[in-house]
């Protein structure tokens, strides 16, 4: 099956408004057309729940994607909902004797 990768959340881009805890967790689902093109993510603490992409190219293209029901944002710029957040994208595998997925880095471990 190979490496695949899923999507860290390590906080928001920026500055965070109301001071309270970043949001952490990985991509367990997204829809850049929910919230009416502002975005729909759910994050999960579980690593055999989050979303995962078979290379880099296809996370960035989720991270980046744009919604077909609002393109821009009030500025002129392409509307990246997603983008509002700082991701890590990590390395995982699926292990062969136990069955379930699981970090290549030692960081997450």
């Amino acid at each position: 099956m190979g490496q695949h990768y899923i999507m860290r959340v390590v906080g928001l881009t920026g500055y965070q408004i109301g001071g309270g805890p970043q949001p952490t967790g990985m991509v367990q689902s997204y829809d850049p057309e929910g919230h009416g093109g502002y975005g729909d993510v759910a994050l999960t603490q579980d690593l055999q729940a989050a979303l995962r992409f078979h290379s880099l190219e296809s996370l960035h293209d989720v991270w980046t994607s744009v919604p077909r029901c609002r393109p821009t944002r009030p500025d002129g710029m392409p509307n990246r909902p997603l983008t509002a957040y700082s991701i890590a994208p990590v390395p995982v595998e699926l292990d062969k004797v136990t069955g379930l997925w699981r970090t290549v880095s030692p960081v997450l471990e």
